[in-house]
Order: C-alpha cells, then structure tokens, then sequence
C-alpha cells in the first residue's frame, strides 16, 4: 500500500458518486479543490461502479417475487477515506489526487460556538426551567 492509516497527506480533489438514472448508469466524479487540504488517512474503501438494474420491489402486490436492483458491468476502485478536522466525516480520495505532506499539521477540531444571549435571557430561560418537573436523576419529565 502507498500509505498508511494515519499518514498525513495533500488532497488535491476528491470522488463523488454520480448517479444517472435515464441511462442507468453509476460512475465515480472527480472534483477538484480549489487549494490543496490538509488532512490524514484514515481507512480505504472499494465502490463499484456500472449499470444499474432496478428491481421490482414497488410491484410486489400483483403476485410477482420481491427482486432488488444490482449492478451489472461493474467496475471495482480503490479509494482511500480522508478527513480534514477530527470531527468531520471521511472524503473518499483517488490515489492519483493524494501527496505526502511534507510537514505535520495538527487537525482543526470543531468549536463550541458562543452563545449569543443576552445574560438577561439566560437568567429568564434559567428561572422557567427550574420550575419544570425533574424524575430522581435530575432528567426533565416530558408533560403531554
């Protein structure tokens, strides 16, 4: 394998799948980033690509067998999951779109965002929730 999990790479473009149903046809897409990323493997993963044969699953009540749809002519590739932050979901990568970084980078993680009430509102929401009803484990009791 060209790189490990855990290696720190530039992404140049990542894989969308791309589904086109008039022609039945499911391909992977190429989309480039303006700027290279940062970011660290973290898995691969093999998708499939081809023709798609729908099923009849929405004709079942006229006495025919349930047969779901599958993919025919298909064609196996090979991507490597890439994240960004270390909350963010995987990018699925080419091989061809992926380099070394040639330094280590920390991952961005997500920020609490700040709250942006007035302490006069926070005191007011603050006094209504006492007076809602807790169980003994101090959870809130849902009132229909």
């Amino acid at each position: 394998m060209k790189y490990h999990i855990g290696e720190h790479v530039i992404v140049k473009a990542k894989m969308i799948r791309s589904k086109d149903y008039g022609r039945k046809k499911i391909t992977w897409e190429r989309f480039p980033y303006e700027t290279p990323i940062h970011g660290q493997v973290v898995g691969m993963t093999h998708k499939k690509s081809g023709t798609y044969v729908p099923g009849n699953s929405d004709r079942t009540w006229d006495g025919e067998e349930y047969a779901s749809g599958y993919l025919t002519d298909t064609t196996l590739h090979s991507f490597w999951l890439v994240r960004f932050g270390m909350f963010n979901l995987p990018v699925v990568v080419e091989d061809s779109d992926l380099e070394p970084a040639l330094e280590y980078k920390e991952l961005p993680t997500l920020h609490l965002i700040p709250c942006k009430w007035s302490e006069a509102n926070r005191k007011q929401l603050s006094n209504i929730m006492r007076n809602v009803p807790r169980d003994s484990k101090g959870r809130w009791i849902k009132e229909f």
